[in-house]
């Protein structure tokens, strides 16, 4: 995501840790619920927004990153559970394609492990 989400409170990532991605004026649009977190290895956040008609259901729509050994690195997996929810999931699609965003992570990474 472009905006970078905020820890809140601002404590260590752990599981049941809440991430807020907010507008301008500091208000809380997306929020999102650690609900997998293995140090070094995965995370998986339940996303819920204010947008959107009802409430999520469990495990409905979930940003997951996995991170396993590989023959020649490390291999990154990134899963975003079913937007459906979302009336603008075809707007989002469009934009993350564009955005290149798994190309962004591999090269934040990459740098990270320099």
């Amino acid at each position: 995501m472009l905006i970078p989400g905020v820890f809140v409170p601002d404590a260590p990532l752990a599981l049941g840790s809440r991430i807020e991605w907010q507008n301008d004026n500091g208000t809380p649009y997306l929020i999102g619920t650690v609900i997998e977190c293995l140090q070094k290895h995965k995370l998986a956040v339940e996303l819920s927004d204010r947008s959107w008609s009802r409430p999520t259901r469990p495990g409905e729509v979930v940003w997951a990153f996995t991170l396993t050994p590989h023959s020649s690195g490390t291999r990154l997996d990134y899963r975003l559970g079913d937007l459906a929810i979302d009336a603008d999931a075809k707007d989002w699609l469009a934009t993350f394609e564009a955005a290149d965003e798994p190309a962004r992570l591999a090269k934040v990474i990459e740098e990270a492990f320099r």
